[in-house]
């Protein structure tokens, strides 16, 4: 059960951020799946208790803070409801948790 679990989450993962990919720029897939290693992060702690330093936390908040920052030139495409930005930024995040997933 766990390699078929592993197996489709990493099938996801591949699937998910190619589609994704071809609806967004490779700027944006890129900085995206930087999400994957802080979801895996926040998982360890809510999962198996791990302890976080304040600089950890201080390190965590930056990195948000970057992704904001990044995006932010990009609001203009949500806005515009620009249909296969959104999708593709959809997808590529979900191709991000499926990663998370599979390393947990």
């Amino acid at each position: 059960m766990q390699l078929f679990t592993a197996g489709s989450l990493l099938a996801a993962n591949y699937g998910l951020c190619i589609v994704g990919l071809s609806l967004t720029t490779p700027e944006a897939t890129n900085i995206l799946m930087q999400l994957s290693s802080m979801l895996l992060l926040l998982a360890g702690i809510w999962v198996f208790d791990e302890t976080f330093s304040q600089v950890q936390w201080v390190g965590s908040g930056v990195m948000f803070v970057g992704l904001a920052m990044f995006f932010e030139n990009r609001i203009d495409d949500f806005v515009s409801l620009d249909e296969n930005y959104i999708l593709g930024v959809l997808l590529v995040t979900a191709s991000a948790v499926s990663w998370a997933g599979y390393a947990k």
